[in-house]
């Protein structure tokens, strides 16, 4: 469906412009010119008057010539939705101007209004939101949200994300391009406002879409095709596998798609099988259906969780797919549960050591466990743990430190373009974020304490550390911005609990307690490198695809294997990309003799991330060929973050902030992992 919208916009003249009369003309040419040149699509519905542009008498004449023109297709029109003069709020009460609009075509509108809107119940007009995502970096945030409640409630009918494509231009700069003058950086980018020396510019604001320039789909989209999916499948008795399949359809039955379930557990496919054909639900119908599972494991795996996927597929090649498109799909949670089996205690022979320097400034846990010999280093003067390593193999690097930062994506804050004295850029959370210091952490320690096992009931040891923590609130600049508002030092307690268990394993506890003061978090957990062995990974969660608290609904539990440079998203701008959540458990392997292994607390989940670049070189970064300089160290560590979470994305790059229900607000958190070094424990891949 389409809505065809006449060349019209006046941001700078929005009030005037549209009561010209010596722009009257101007403005119904334009409409005619468009209607009679697109009159014979049939895929347009409704014509736009023009976007942003007021609402004046000039649009009273575009709406009644096209009305007397073409009687059969509706107008829209988002000026319409405010007060008479300037561009404030949505106002869905005024009629006075009902001529314009035969939708409601609000921009950007909450969901609190929209409910609002369908609780008066006094418009009988369809609601179509002209915009209400936007898709500028990594965005979407909150779509499911929107879906729910169209979904769930007449009279919403959707919405138009803003928008399709990333205006970006291709730039390749020879790495020999020998102008001492040129601050262009060598490689490939793509090249935005402000890039060309033109001014005024509004830097990377037409990087908006939902694909890249080069026509690559965002993570988004895997988002938006679950959410528009024509397919909707919910359980009606689980015991019995039986589930509702609804046609959302407007014209056409399924009977061009297959389907077919997959059962897993603990994310991994255990059994498979088609389900009968779907050919007599019609358009807007609904029908039960039995899933006829079949070679299900006599025994459930003590702890597993279990899932079935419903997967839809085209039958025949289409002008629009090939044979075996999938063109739905659906994952449902199974009652099916077993008791967990406690851990058994495998270590039997064990040695602990604590080793201190000279200088007493770093120390060494050393233990033994039946030939295998973990060791931890700790700097005795930022009171963390610097590194992990098994059998003189480096496993863990670069400090386990508690992590507040993420690289703002565009909903948090332009970081190219400086604060502009408004609320809606000042209050964007990128500067207060940088002005409580939350990416500049300084750790000091106030005491640490190791405790020797005595008995087989208790650890083979126990390392605690209490460690003083202050944001330090720098005024860097990671870009070209002018500088913002720093706030003051915040100090408050991070305390650290490491267990060697006697089933060789290592528990890992923390609590922090943040002052109420501080605004909300980027997220919080802890942050440490890789040794460059380790090259892929494994992991039990939310996937395939990039997924945050607040844009997952397309994903599905299972067990997922990438390389790490897969991992990276290919932003215009580099910002924070990669998200897993819901995870269980992650593995790290490759070259390394030792697979590393991260399993969430039990009944907890966590989220992940992992990169060869850290979140302040992602920070720094404006253009992706930054990241590809000799001075940005590449593929020589990996930058992993395990999460207790991270915030949602939003849409607030022009729309609504992140939702209440995903921010990480200041409070007592605890968080915990279980490490483990067996060489055979791991997800297994799909």
């Amino acid at each position: 469906w389409v809505v065809d919208e006449a060349n019209i916009e006046s941001h700078a003249n929005y009030d005037t412009l549209c009561r010209d009369k010596s722009y009257l003309h101007a403005f119904v040419d334009r409409m005619q010119r468009m209607v009679i040149r697109d009159q014979n699509h049939p895929c347009i519905f409704a014509w736009s008057l023009g976007n942003e542009t007021g609402c004046g008498e000039n649009h009273g004449a575009m709406a009644g010539w096209c009305k007397m023109y073409d009687q059969h297709r509706i107008l829209q029109y988002e000026g319409a939705m405010h007060e008479q003069w300037c561009q404030g709020p949505n106002e869905y009460a005024r009629r006075d101007v009902d001529l314009l609009s035969d939708i409601i075509c609000p921009m950007y509108p909450s969901l609190e209004e929209m409910l609002e809107w369908k609780q008066k119940g006094d418009d009988r007009r369809p609601f179509i939101m002209c915009e209400y995502s936007h898709a500028m970096g990594n965005s979407n945030g909150g779509l499911s949200d929107y879906w729910k409640l169209i979904r769930e409630h007449d009279g919403f009918q959707g919405g138009f994300i803003w928008d399709w494509i990333d205006q970006g231009l291709q730039v390749v700069v020879p790495s020999n391009h020998g102008d001492d003058n040129d601050e262009r950086k060598s490689g490939m980018y793509w090249a935005y406002g402000g890039d060309f020396n033109d001014e005024p510019n509004d830097v990377n604001f037409n990087i908006n879409g939902l694909i890249g320039p080069d026509r690559v789909p965002h993570p988004s989209m895997a988002e938006c095709k679950y959410l528009f999916q024509p397919i909707a499948v919910t359980w009606l008795r689980m015991h019995q596998g039986l589930i509702r399949v609804g046609n959302r359809r407007s014209f056409s039955s399924l009977r061009d798609l297959t389907a077919s379930w997959h059962l897993r557990e603990n994310g991994s496919i255990v059994a498979s099988g088609d389900m009968p054909l779907l050919s007599s639900i019609g358009p807007g119908e609904s029908e039960n259906v039995i899933i006829p599972f079949k070679d299900i494991p006599s025994l459930l795996l003590p702890g597993a969780v279990y899932h079935v996927d419903l997967v839809f597929r085209t039958i025949h090649d289409t002008i629009w797919a090939p044979k075996n498109f999938e063109v739905a799909r659906q994952q449902l949670e199974l009652p099916w549960t077993a008791p967990e089996v406690e851990a058994v205690a495998i270590v039997e022979n064990y040695t602990v050591d604590y080793i201190e320097h000279d200088n007493m400034d770093t120390s060494i846990v050393r233990a033994c466990l039946d030939g295998k010999v973990i060791e931890m280093k700790t700097d005795n003067v930022k009171g963390i743990v610097t590194s992990i390593h098994c059998d003189d193999e480096t496993l863990l690097t670069g400090g386990v430190l508690l992590n507040f930062w993420r690289a703002p994506t565009d909903n948090d804050g332009i970081k190219q373009q400086a604060p502009k004295g408004d609320d809606y850029t000042d209050q964007k959370p990128l500067w207060k974020w940088l002005a409580a210091g939350y990416d500049n952490p300084v750790f000091s320690k106030l005491d640490s304490e190791l405790i020797k096992g005595r008995s087989p009931k208790e650890p083979i040891f126990v390392l605690k550390q209490r460690t003083l923590v202050t944001l330090t609130p720098s005024g860097r600049t990671y870009t070209k911005v002018a500088a913002y508002n720093a706030g003051t030092e915040t100090s408050f307690e991070w305390i650290q609990e490491w267990r060697m268990e006697r089933t060789g394993k290592m528990r890992y506890f923390m609590t922090v307690d943040l002052p109420v003061e501080l605004p909300d978090l980027p997220r919080i957990g802890v942050c440490f490198r890789l040794a460059e062995s380790y090259v892929d990974v494994r992991y039990m969660g939310l996937g395939p695809g990039e997924n945050y608290s607040d844009r997952k609904a397309g994903c599905i539990f299972g067990c997922f294997q990438s390389p790490i440079h897969d991992m990276y998203e290919n932003y215009v701008v580099p910002q924070e990309h990669g998200c897993r959540t819901g995870v269980q458990q992650v593995t790290f392997s490759g070259r390394a003799p030792t697979p590393l292994s991260f399993t969430a607390s039990a009944h907890d989940q966590m989220s992940f991330t992992a990169s060869y670049f850290d979140s302040h070189q992602i920070t720094s970064a404006a253009h992706i060929n930054d990241l590809n300089q000799p001075s940005v160290p590449h593929k020589e560590q990996v930058y992993v973050c395990l999460d207790y979470a991270q915030s949602g994305i939003g849409t607030r790059s022009c729309g609504p902030g992140t939702r209440e229900d995903y921010l990480l607000y200041p409070g007592t958190y605890r968080f915990g992992f279980t490490i483990d070094f067996d060489r055979e424990t791991s997800p297994k891949q799909e």
